[in-house]
């Protein structure tokens, strides 16, 4: 198991697609977000496609997410959030 963090600023990109959606998306998009922390806790290493130096996107539609493990310390840093249509 791997302890998941979000930055404030990923966090607030979250917050603020969850502000802009459709009233019928607000659930789905907070079903998004256990999803993501749910996957990244259990396995993050094998989650999406490896970018930049140490880090990895993935999506779950709508939402695509960038983070960042830390294998030694068991770790896993959303660092950014993103809507796509």
């Amino acid at each position: 198991m791997y302890k998941v963090i979000w930055v404030d600023s990923a966090y607030r990109q979250l917050v603020a697609i969850w502000a802009t959606a459709e009233e019928s998306e607000r659930t789905r998009i907070r079903d998004i977000y256990d999803e993501i922390n749910r996957l990244l806790r259990d396995d993050p290493e094998s989650l999406g496609e490896s970018r930049e130096p140490d880090y990895r996107i993935d999506h779950i539609s709508p939402l695509g997410f960038r983070f960042r493990v830390d294998s030694i310390n068991k770790g896993v840093l959303v660092t950014k959030v993103w809507r796509y249509d």
